[in-house]
C-alpha cells in the first residue's frame, strides 16, 4: 500500500455509509428514489436505487466506484459488474460461509468478494472479477481510495487553458 497514490473522496465521509454489519437495519424496507440526472453513473443512465440501504456511488481518478462499509472497514469496488455491467453500488452485502464479504449484483445476482474482487457466485466463474481499491480512513471520518496512478487525462497538455 506504500506504493499506491491515494486521493480523498470528495463530500463523503464514513458516517455517511451505510453499515451492513448491522442485520436490523437490512431487513427494514427501503424506499426507492431516482438518482439526480447530474449522477456519477455513465453515460448519464438514470438509475433508481435505495435511499441509505446500499453501497455508495462516488467518482475518483476518474472511475466510478462502489463504496461499502462493514463494521469499521471500508470497501471500494469498480462499479461494475465483471458479467454485465450491472451497477454494484445497488446491491446487496451477504456473508458467504466462510465468512467471506459479497457484493450481489442487483441484475444477475454474481457474487463479488469485497477483499480479492473474485467471482464467488455462480460456480465456474471464479476467472472473471472486478478491482479492488484499498480505503483508508481518517480519524475524523475523511476516505481516501489507493490507486496505482493517477488518471493520464490529468497530464494532457491538449486539455489544458493557457
Amino acid at each position: 500500500m506504500d506504493q499506491l497514490i491515494f486521493l480523498p473522496v470528495q463530500n463523503l465521509r464514513f458516517k455517511d455509509l451505510y453499515d451492513w454489519s448491522i442485520p436490523v437495519e437490512r431487513c427494514k424496507s427501503n424506499k426507492v428514489i431516482l438518482t439526480p440526472p447530474a449522477s456519477p453513473r455513465k453515460n448519464g443512465v438514470v438509475i433508481p436505487h435505495k435511499e441509505k440501504e446500499h453501497g455508495t456511488l462516488t467518482q475518483a481518478n476518474e472511475q466510478d466506484l462502489a463504496l461499502f462499509r462493514y463494521k469499521t472497514r471500508v470497501y471500494a469496488v469498480r462499479e461494475e459488474c465483471p458479467h454485465a455491467g450491472g451497477p454494484l453500488h445497488l446491491g446487496d452485502i451477504e456473508e458467504l460461509g466462510d465468512e467471506t464479504l459479497v457484493v450481489k449484483c442487483p441484475w444477475h445476482g454474481w457474487k463479488i468478494d469485497l477483499e480479492s474482487g473474485c467471482v464467488k457466485f455462480p460456480k465456474g466463474h471464479d476467472l472473471q472479477s472486478t478491482v479492488v481499491y484499498p480505503v483508508k480512513v481518517t480519524d475524523d471520518g475523511q476516505l481516501y481510495i489507493g490507486f496505482d496512478s493517477l488518471y493520464g487525462g490529468y497530464f494532457r497538455a491538449e486539455d489544458c487553458d493557457f
